[in-house]
């Protein structure tokens, strides 16, 4: 009759303690989404007026852009708000300039699936006295969410363009 192998109060006390912090371990992180945006239209300005020969870009503009889910397993949902205008007030500081309101009930997000894309045409309107939009270097701010995943919202910028 052979005898068992048993194990050692110090091989035990390991396998004990492994087991423990493994199942203290954090959870693994979701996938995130990951969006980029591209401009993909000149800025058209909504008033035809002109300021000195200068296109009037106070009441606003619509250009197009494109959406791209760069992410191959993780859908994003845009909120359709509108983008955020952000203004470049020294180099490589910026600053907000428009904030669009969004009212998040009733509102049916754009989908973008892993590896789609999207193309809007988005409207910015300095409709606020406190955010007017003005000539100068901006960028445009998306802010979406992954789909299923609990939190704060991400942002995706365009690359930096000019109101002249």
């Amino acid at each position: 009759m052979s005898r068992s192998p048993t194990a050692s109060p110090l091989t035990v006390t390991w396998l004990l303690a492994s087991a423990v912090a493994l199942g203290c371990s954090e959870p693994t992180a979701q996938p995130h989404a990951n969006l980029s945006v591209t401009v993909v239209s000149e800025p058209i300005p909504w008033s035809t007026a002109s300021i000195n020969g200068a296109p009037n870009w106070a009441g606003g503009f619509s250009l197009d852009v494109l959406l791209r889910n760069q992410s191959t397993v993780a859908s994003a949902e845009y909120l359709q708000c509108g983008p955020a205008l952000e203004r470049e007030s020294q180099p490589g500081t910026w600053t907000r300039d428009v904030e669009p309101m969004c009212a998040l009930e009733g509102t049916n997000p754009i989908v973008v699936p892993p590896l789609g894309e999207v193309q809007l045409h988005s409207t910015i309107s300095g409709g606020y006295p406190a955010m007017t939009v003005a000539p100068g270097r901006v960028r445009l701010l998306y802010r979406y969410f992954t789909t299923g995943v609990a939190g704060t919202a991400d942002e995706a910028r365009s690359a930096p363009f000019e109101l002249k």
